[in-house]
């Protein structure tokens, strides 16, 4: 028993006594040792003159006596009376982990129990800078094998029955989909937690709260470890739905994380996290720092509608900080109707900042350059800031409406330049909400005969590509025009580059990528693309002999799908063995290419891949890369394929030996992995409806797939099969309920207009016009949408988010056409999700493909929501067992993670 090891110091005390005498003599341990051993009256002085300099809300630190010397000097009545005499706020004990021999459970239940009557939690070293208050209504996240299921039917009767319920607690079923909640929930014992959390491949959450008893602190530092969660607490409660219900209630009233904790428990559990977690993690603190943002924004001399209602909104906020906090249905809940006001006040304010770059000669720091010099040390900074003319700028803003508004993002950027840098150069930089972010610093040497510089910026998240764009290429001599100051030469950093605003919402709330690629041209037309993982990046060139070669073979070969149908009616017919091997073998070349040192152990367990392409014509097929070892032209079908095919879960791979003398659909990164795809964006041509309309956000993430598709088709589709057109929309209007087939663009037009479908399916033949080199989409029997007419009227309302197949002949030629253009016009013009093709060699199986496609789509999230990027996963792995091996060149343009759901 722990009380042994204080011998005969409160030996005799009660147990009030005892718990207090402890609380009071553990604190001046912790902050004046050297008193411990004081006489009675020296301990009292101290005591009152420690109290009077404390904050109400400030933990009290404690740690153990036992390693004092005359540590029992005042007895424990003494110390028992000075800790009842405290201050009055908040009673935190921050209990040092240096125990000795003292059990952390016995100290939790002594410290917190009677006499005591605090809360006690153990501080970790857990990273907080980026601290987000928590927002109303808190996010739970729920985990279906650990008591999940139960735990969200329970929360889902008590909304039914307490309006504040609903308000104040959102839950969320957190899988591959989900995978950021306020506060995660989990009942279980620590082994079974562990397993739990592990079949989810990311779970992020401020806090995870673990439902078990016999807890320990080593148990607890094990799952904030494994969990990546700064705050881990262990609850002994067998009803975890009504103490969670009571522990969003304290929390609503203003109660930080660990004394909620405590006034919602029955019985003693143990809490490890941040000291600034428990101390700021409230609603008031959040309503103060929202007041403070606002009461930031500029107005630029005038007192426009937006800074009137930001400054009323920030009063309302201050206001808020000073309110009592007596009721969940009081204050709480009227913060959600604020934050509901105050979010698009912050986002407009936050979207005036710009990816900034200053060229220097370091011998001559204060002087910026509009272009580098020949044979010089250059220092290049960058930020992200309001526009300031000695700055070089993007083309476009930065896309602010994909970060928190509440805290600050810590973004990496990376600084490019194949010639005159051995690998690319990697920093960090802090975002705030509002202002300039700190400054990050390359340096780059030019060459005495360097004629031009092709280096690029790229600035991500999580391993998320947000913006890229390229310095000035323009190298002068250092004697003359390159002495030329910043005000002589253009501002705009250079050409414009892409912006990927597909991603949208809070980032934080986003999962992570394993590895992003951006693929682009330099100056002299060779392609190469940069792969970014973890802080890490390389260069890889993609115009190898090797590479081209593979490409073009790959191409040519799944051509003979279309002219020999009958060989690969089967995914064991001989034709598909042959098939795979060819493409296996060549996408094995192809994964080489993109394998660097860093990236090598990263690629192989990868499953979730960003693609962005910083000029239209920037073109790899990622999709037909392979994993496994190039098979042998006598390599048959790996026998455990067809099973593994079955299973559409992402994260599921194929259990068989794959060496040279097996080929496995498995080892293409179209069936194994997410890859999630951008085309080219300049933000320049993006229209402003798009700003609006495609990015998921926390409160609309969603597209509701409806029963009403629409359908339009080429006739020359069914040149290739009779009828094949018409079997299309039976096939579409079976899976949807309803569909309408317009054969002009002007019935497109009118159509999309009313907004009432959520599936475009278009089989266009592409055409080209000479008088005005361009190209177009041809429908029905030569009527033609160039591609400068498509634009926001071919997609519904902005407000009704829809996915787009555009699955026909050239419609993503390498050639003529250019990879990319018409999904990333639809891009441009509004489309969420675009499901396009990798080849132009779908016209003959563009009806059969668009068909199964239309049906997957409306199966696969009949039961739950489910994420485009894994329900395209699904879908290529079951049409593949089909034996319609097209769908490894079918790609996804526009964020995987927009949810498809079935709107009934």
């Amino acid at each position: 028993m722990s009380k042994d090891l204080f011998g005969a110091w409160g030996r005799d005390a009660d147990e009030y006594t005892f718990g207090a005498a402890l609380a009071g003599i553990g604190i001046a341990a912790a902050v004046a040792p050297e008193r411990v051993a004081g006489t009675k009256n020296e301990v009292t002085a101290w005591w009152a003159e420690y109290g009077e300099g404390r904050s109400d809300v400030e933990p009290y630190p404690w740690q153990s006596p036992l390693g004092l010397p005359s540590w029992d000097t005042v007895d424990a009545e003494t110390w028992s009376a000075l800790w009842y005499d405290r201050p009055t706020g908040w009673d935190h004990l921050a209990v040092d982990r240096d125990l000795g021999s003292i059990d952390e459970v016995w100290l939790t239940e002594v410290l917190g129990g009677a006499g005591g009557e605090a809360s006690v939690y153990f501080p970790n070293e857990a990273s907080m800078e980026t601290l987000s208050q928590w927002r109303f209504p808190l996010r739970i996240g729920l985990i279906d094998a650990a008591g999940g299921v139960e735990i969200g039917l329970q929360l889902e009767s008590a909304a039914a029955d307490d309006e504040w319920v609903e308000t104040l607690i959102t839950p969320l079923h957190l899988n591959s989909e989900t995978v950021s909640a306020d506060i995660v929930l989990a009942v279980g014992s620590p082994e079974e937690i562990g397993v739990a959390l592990d079949r989810v491949r990311e779970v992020r959450g401020d806090s995870l709260i673990a439902f078990y008893d016999d807890c320990t602190l080593e148990v607890l530092d094990r799952l904030q470890a494994g969990q990546h969660a700064p705050v881990v607490a262990a609850v002994d409660d067998a009803r975890p739905a009504e103490w969670l219900i009571r522990f969003v209630r304290h929390l609503s009233r203003d109660e930080p994380f660990d004394i909620a904790l405590k006034h919602a428990s029955t019985m003693r559990g143990i809490v490890t996290g941040p000291t600034v977690f428990m101390s700021e993690q409230r609603p008031s603190r959040r309503a103060s720092a929202l007041a403070e943002t606002l009461r930031s924004i500029e107005t630029g001399g005038k007192r426009s509608t937006r800074s009137f209602n930001a400054a009323a909104t920030a009063a309302d906020f201050e206001d808020a900080t000073q309110a009592a906090f007596a009721t969940e249905t009081g204050d709480a809940t009227a913060l959600v109707e604020m934050e509901q006001r105050a979010s698009p006040l912050i986002a407009g304010a936050a979207g005036a900042r710009w990816l900034q770059a200053q060229i220097t000669d370091r011998a001559e720091p204060e002087r910026p350059l509009g272009e580098f010099r020949t044979g010089t040390d250059h220092e290049i900074r960058v930020r992200i800031a309001p526009r300031d003319a000695e700055w070089l700028e993007a083309a476009a803003p930065f896309p602010e409406d994909q970060l928190p508004l509440d805290q600050p993002s810590r973004l990496t950027v990376v600084l490019t330049e194949p010639t005159l840098l051995e690998q690319p150069l990697v920093e960090e930089l802090v975002l705030p909400v509002t202002g300039a972010s700190s400054d990050c610093v390359f340096t780059l040497t030019t060459g005495p005969h360097s004629t031009s510089v092709d280096a690029r910026l790229i600035v991500l998240s999580r391993n998320r590509v947000l913006q890229s764009a390229r310095l000035p290429e323009a190298v002068a001599a250092a004697s003359e025009a390159g002495r030329r100051s910043l005000q002589r030469v253009p501002r705009q950093v250079a050409t414009p580059e892409t912006v990927v605003r597909g991603a949208g919402g809070n980032l934080a709330e986003r999962r992570t990528f394993d590895a992003a690629f951006v693929v682009n041209h330099d100056e002299d037309g060779a392609a190469g693309a940069t792969a970014v993982a973890d802080g890490q990046a390389a260069t890889i060139e993609l115009d190898d002999t090797t590479i081209t070669e593979a490409l073009e073979k790959l191409t040519g070969r799944l051509g003979e799908i279309v002219d020999q149908p009958e060989d690969f009616e089967t995914l064991d017919a001989e034709g598909s063995r042959e098939l795979l091997v060819f493409l296996a073998h060549h996408g094995a070349l192809l994964r080489r290419a993109l394998v660097k040192d860093f990236l090598g152990e990263t690629l192989g367990a990868a499953t979730y891949l960003q693609v962005v392409s910083a000029r239209p014509d920037a073109y790899f097929p990622f999709e037909l890369a392979y994993d496994f070892t190039a098979p042998g032209e006598d390599a048959t079908l790996c026998p455990d394929a067809a099973a593994a095919l079955e299973d559409h879960d992402v994260t599921a791979g194929c259990p068989g030996t794959h060496d040279r003398d097996t080929v496995c659909p498995f080892g293409f990164w179209a069936i194994s992995k997410v890859i999630e795809r951008h085309a080219f964006q300049p933000g320049i041509e993006v229209p402003k409806s798009f700003l609006v309309r495609s990015q998921p956000r926390r409160d609309r993430n969603t597209i509701s797939l409806s029963d009403e598709a629409l359908v339009a088709v080429s006739d020359r589709v069914d040149n290739f099969a009779a009828g094949s057109a018409q079997r299309l929309v039976d096939s579409v209007e079976s899976a949807s309920g309803n569909v309408g087939r317009p054969v002009t663009w002007k019935d497109w037009n009118t159509d999309v207009a009313k907004g009432s479908s959520s599936l475009l399916m278009l089989l266009p033949h592409t055409v080209h016009s000479d008088p005005l080199d361009t190209f177009g989409l041809e429908i029905g029997s030569g009527d033609r949408a160039w591609a400068a007419d498509i634009n926001e009227k071919y997609l519904p309302p902005a407000d009704r988010p829809v996915i787009v197949a555009l699955l026909g002949c050239e419609t993503a030629t390498t050639s003529r056409v250019g990879y990319e253009r018409f999904p990333g016009i639809l891009r441009r013009a509004g489309a969420e999700v675009v499901v396009a093709t990798l080849t132009e060699v779908l016209g003959r199986h563009a009806a059969p493909v668009g068909a199964r496609l239309a049906e997957a789509l409306y199966a696969c999230c009949e039961d739950r929501p489910r994420s485009v990027g894994e329900v395209m996963v699904g879908l290529r792995r079951q049409l593949l067992s089909e034996g319609m091996m097209m769908v490894l060149a079918l790609a996804v343009f526009g964020d995987a993670d927009w949810l498809l759901e079935r709107r009934h």
